[in-house]
């Protein structure tokens, strides 16, 4: 009985410390909260997906192949929401190819993954094939970002790379809804 007394006691006071933490590090603009609206990072991310999103990691490391970013959309072509969460596959100075699904960088395949095994990169059926970029040069200061679920995503393929200055932070933690509660990955 008083251990589980002191258990259930010891459990408030760490819950309480665990969001006092989130709240300060929310105030000082290190975290942020999103819900997801669309599938096109699905099944890392879905539709409904309450989401904290960290930049406090970016503040002394630059973004990495894998990390599912958060990032504004000023002044990419045809982006039609404010805000896009997509994972990093190119690094400034890579150069993207996309082939029959697979990616290339430099020319090497490279196994992208989420969770859920290895991904495949394949254009979205409505999309003119115009628009579509399948060996990118990735400028200085940009990366090259993909949406896990790829038939459905809208990303660097169709508007090109994503400025540095446009990233606001890392998909880090899913808390709604219940089921889904766990690290992004």
């Amino acid at each position: 009985m008083i251990r589980t007394k002191k258990l259930a006691i010891n459990t408030t006071i760490l819950l309480i410390i665990a969001v006092c933490l989130l709240v300060g590090l929310r105030i000082f603009g290190l975290v942020r909260l999103f819900s997801m609206a669309k599938n096109s990072e699905a099944p890392a991310l879905s539709t409904g997906d309450h989401i904290v999103s960290e930049d406090f990691s970016f503040h002394w490391r630059n973004p990495r192949r894998g990390d599912i970013v958060m990032f504004k959309t000023d002044g990419l072509r045809f982006a039609n929401a404010p805000l896009y969460a997509k994972r990093v596959i190119g690094l400034p100075g890579e150069r993207v190819g996309i082939t029959n699904g697979d990616v290339y960088i430099n020319g090497a395949l490279v196994v992208i993954s989420n969770a859920y095994g290895s991904i495949r990169y394949l254009p979205i059926p409505s999309m003119a094939a115009t628009d579509y970029k399948d060996n990118t040069l990735v400028p200085s200061g940009q990366y090259f970002v993909l949406g896990d679920n790829s038939t459905k995503s809208f990303d660097s393929r169709y508007f090109g790379c994503v400025p540095i200055t446009n990233i606001i932070g890392r998909a880090w933690l899913c808390y709604w809804p219940p089921q889904r509660i766990g690290l992004v990955k």
